[in-house]
């Protein structure tokens, strides 16, 4: 924060080497600046252990060469730190000096060093990274306050030559204007969303574009991520952008695209014409990528490719400030709170475990089990006595190898009468160390007991029900036959209605029992190999009268020569005959469906397309949720559970295969399946011979 307050070298510099001074009691700390013509380095600040100016240190000079040359591989402390024994200025007998080169993108602007006793060399390897930390943060507000200078000279410079143009002066000085606003600014908070916000805003107003955003590389896994930007656009612009960008750091240049639709896969649906990308770099490390764009072709010019240039680089230095603060923030509040937390942290560590009605039973690193709280002994009925320094595996529910680093899935486990939930994870430090590992034991045997209850009363009332209803049924069609005599049509018309709901009602009883199925795991597949062409046909002809009532045109478009598929036949008719009989109930008079089968490499791939009405976004989500209703037009109309596409997602995964969907609200909707195809010879379907589709 006191770095953003002055503009002065000397002033940075003073502001630096106290803070070195400060967080290491160090018995001298200097700061040189090195001529890039001379190649000659003058001491600037030296402060003493007391925390005095050294004056008879201060304005030494010795050729940075000499000192660069003890800086190798052998002498490295941390990254950017070397360790020496003598400096060219300093040659007090049992010291230790850590040297760090102040380098920016020009090269070396100066030296860092702090000495301290040669007993003390343990903290001085502690304190290197802190160090080169701080000589870095030292170099960017060096860089600023250069950039600073350079900016106020080029105003100066574009003023005295405005005769030459009227034009350029004035897109120099918006340069200038834009560059001074960005930095002052970005001088003006460490918030990096601010940071990123304020600085795209500017350069979009300060380049025309119409729009833009800013890809940081994530730190943990080297790939780049959207940090700011970027609303509305596809996914595959956005995978072209990625890849220009890698184009854009892997090279550290500019890109300047005057037609991205010509010179590159660009989505043709999408608006951006014009692209410019400017590389975020800090001392030659990429941070990320700034990009802008407009929705004409060459709307970029070179002076707008060095604005960006330049406000990248101010963008980059901002975010080093922003880590910088971060990380000492929090290395503050962390080291200010560690002892007191720790200490509560014990006691209410052993409070809980020992007062939660959750067993717990916690190892060490080596996993030998360290502490069993009651609840975990009542729990498996076992004695800590006993247990405590036996291996965590002796315990059920814990694998015999478990994840080192990650939790293992939890295990239900069956002790007697009890069900219990037995939950497996590693205890790792902030750092990422492994600590031990912990079980957590939670008592399920109520809930398991009332889902079997449940699941028992849904499956014995669905049989019950199917008695009476098939009775019902059978007499309806009975009546509407005649076999007891004529009817009147208002009397046909009421059978009609019991018939209809007659059959909603089957068909619900039937899902209740296909969902018991499922949830209790008894689904059995009987796998044959069946040609899905002759199954898509049959459920038409089953669909047909359905399809008539609404006039809705179905088509068959079935790729010829696909290969057989081994599944079960009653359960992949049972998926087509949901999926079909959907995109009927939900599309509207006079509408269309589509069925779709080919091959899409080794596996099988069946859509079923409609003209409905589509599924809203915030209902997509639960769409294969059970007893979940999309609400739209049609809801009350179709009828239904919500179980068919739940059931129709686990057939269809049991099967080893996978669905999807693709809608947008009122224009239709795809659901797509595929199956694989374990290996079967490609066939000619025999009933492609008699049938025309």
């Amino acid at each position: 924060a006191r770095l953003r307050a002055s503009n002065d070298p000397q002033s940075i510099l003073e502001e630096t080497a106290r803070a070195v001074q400060a967080s290491g009691s160090y018995t001298c700390v200097t700061l040189s600046m090195v001529d890039q013509i001379t190649g000659i380095a003058a001491v600037k600040v030296a402060i003493g252990a007391s925390g005095r100016r050294l004056a008879a240190v201060e304005g030494l000079e010795f050729p940075w060469r000499a000192l660069d040359a003890q800086l190798t591989e052998q002498r490295t402390a941390a990254s950017g730190a070397y360790l020496l024994d003598l400096l060219p200025f300093r040659s007090i007998g049992g010291e230790l000096h850590v040297v760090l080169p102040l380098r920016s993108q020009r090269g070396v602007e100066g030296v860092l060093t702090a000495s301290n006793a040669r007993a003390q060399r343990a903290r001085l390897d502690e304190a290197a990274p802190l160090l080169a930390l701080l000589a870095n943060q030292a170099v960017a507000v060096l860089e600023h306050s250069q950039l600073y200078a350079t900016l106020q000279q080029q105003v100066v410079e574009v003023a005295e030559t405005a005769s030459h143009s009227r034009e350029q002066l004035a897109h120099a000085l918006d340069r200038a204007e834009t560059l001074y606003q960005l930095v002052h600014t970005l001088a003006r908070t460490l918030d990096e969303r601010e940071v990123l916000a304020q600085a795209l805003e500017l350069l979009k107003r300060a380049a025309g574009a119409e729009w833009g955003g800013i890809l940081l590389i994530e730190p943990n896994t080297g790939h780049l991520a959207v940090r700011h930007g970027f609303e509305g656009l596809s996914t595959l612009a956005m995978e072209r952008l990625y890849e220009l960008s890698g184009v854009v750091i892997a090279e550290r240049r500019m890109l300047l695209v005057g037609d991205i639709r010509a010179e590159t896969r660009w989505p043709s649906d999408e608006p951006t014409q014009a692209v410019l990308l400017a590389p975020l770099l800090l001392d030659d490390e990429a941070l990320g990528t700034l990009v802008l764009c407009h929705g004409t072709a060459g709307a970029f010019t070179a002076e707008h490719a060095l604005l960006a240039r330049a406000g990248g680089d101010q963008i980059a230095v901002a975010l080093s400030k922003v880590q910088l603060y971060r990380y000492v923030s929090e290395q503050s509040e962390q080291l200010g709170h560690t002892l007191q937390q720790r200490e509560e942290e014990i006691l209410k560590n052993h409070a809980i475990l020992s007062s939660i009605g959750e067993g717990v039973v916690v190892a060490d690193r080596r996993n030998y089990i360290r502490l069993i709280n009651p609840a975990a002994e009542q729990l498996l009925g076992i004695s800590a006595q006993h247990f405590i320094g036996r291996h965590i595996r002796d315990l059920p529910g814990v694998p015999q190898q478990p994840n080192e680093d990650l939790p293992n899935a939890p295990v239900q486990v069956a002790l007697g009468e009890q069900t219990l939930h037995a939950h497996y994870a590693p205890v790792l430090a902030p750092s990422g160390e492994r600590l031990g590992g912990v079980v957590v034991y939670h008592d399920i045997t109520r809930e398991v007991t009332a889902d079997k209850l449940k699941s028992s009363f849904i499956a014995t009332a669905s049989h019950e029900l199917r008695t009476p209803l098939t009775s019902i049924r059978g007499y309806v069609d009975l009546l509407l036959l005649g076999t007891i005599g004529p009817l009147s049509q208002p009397q046909r018309d009421f059978l009609k209605v019991v018939k209809h709901n007659v059959v909603q009602i089957v068909e619900l009883v039937d899902d209740l029992l296909d969902a018991s199925k499922v949830e209790v795991g008894e689904v059995q597949l009987r796998r044959v190999s069946l040609e899905i062409g002759e199954l898509v046909y049959d459920v038409s002809e089953s669909l047909y009268a359905q399809f008539a009532e609404k006039s809705i045109l179905l088509t068959l478009d079935i790729a010829p020569e696909l290969p057989a598929v081994m599944a079960d036949r009653q359960r992949l008719r049972q998926i087509i005959v949901n999926l079909v009989g959907n995109a009927c109930k939900y599309t509207p008079q006079g509408g269309r469906v589509e069925v779709i089968a080919w091959l899409e490499g080794d596996q099988l791939r069946l859509d079923v397309r409609d003209t409905g009405v589509g599924i809203a976004r915030d209902a997509q989500a639960n769409i294969f949720t059970p007893f979940f209703r999309a609400d739209n037009p049609l809801r009350e109309v179709a009828g239904g559970t919500g179980l068919g596409l739940s059931i129709t997602k686990t057939l269809v995964e049991l099967h080893g295969g996978r669905i999807w969907f693709d809608s947008t609200e009122g224009q239709g909707t795809v659901f797509s399946f595929v199956l694989p195809l374990n290996g079967y010879e490609w066939a000619q379907p025999a009933w492609l011979e008699t049938h025309d589709v």
